[in-house]
C-alpha cells in the first residue's frame, strides 16, 4: 500500500478487472485495473491505474471525472523500477487536486517536481500528463536546448 503525504489517498491492488477506456486519440481499448488509489477522506473518490499494452505504461482513470483535469501517464520502467515512488508522487498529486477542489481553487500540474533526490517531469502527452525521470530524457533536446 502507497500512502500519500497527507493521508487523503491511499493505493490498494484490485485483480481480475478491466475498463473501456477511450478518447480522441485512440480506439477502445480493454485495459486491465491494476490498482486503485482511494481518497481516505472521501471513499468514493477512487482513481485507478489501468495498463496501457500499446504504450508499455499505466495511466490513471480518474481524474478526469473527479476533477476536470488531464489523466496520469507513467511508462512501464518507471513503475518497474520503483512502484512505490511512482504510487507516492501519483498520490500526492491526488491530494493536491482533491484539497484544490475542496477549496475551489484552481490547480495546475507541476512541470517539474523533485523527488527523494531526483527530478521528474510532467508533460502533456495526447490526452495525459505523461510522469518522466529528468534523466531519462537527457539528450531530447530541441535547437533551444529545452528538453523535450
Amino acid at each position: 500500500m502507497v500512502e500519500a503525504g497527507s493521508g487523503a489517498a491511499r493505493a490498494g491492488i484490485t485483480k481480475g478487472e478491466a475498463e473501456i477506456v477511450s478518447s480522441a486519440n485512440e480506439a477502445e481499448t480493454p485495459r486491465p485495473i491494476i490498482g486503485t488509489i482511494e481518497n481516505t477522506v472521501d471513499p468514493g473518490q477512487n482513481v485507478d491505474i489501468l495498463y496501457w499494452q500499446e504504450q508499455n505504461a499505466f495511466v490513471t482513470s480518474g481524474i478526469a471525472a473527479w476533477f476536470a483535469e488531464r489523466e496520469i501517464l507513467v511508462p512501464a520502467h518507471l513503475v518497474i523500477r520503483d512502484l512505490e515512488l511512482v504510487g507516492a508522487i501519483i498520490s500526492t498529486i491526488l491530494d493536491h487536486l482533491s484539497n484544490a477542489s475542496e477549496e475551489e481553487g484552481v490547480f495546475q500540474y507541476t512541470s517539474r517536481m523533485e523527488v527523494l533526490g531526483e527530478t521528474y517531469t510532467m508533460t502533456p502527452y495526447q490526452d495525459y500528463m505523461k510522469l518522466e525521470r529528468l534523466e531519462d530524457k537527457k539528450g531530447l533536446e530541441d535547437e533551444a536546448g529545452t528538453v523535450l
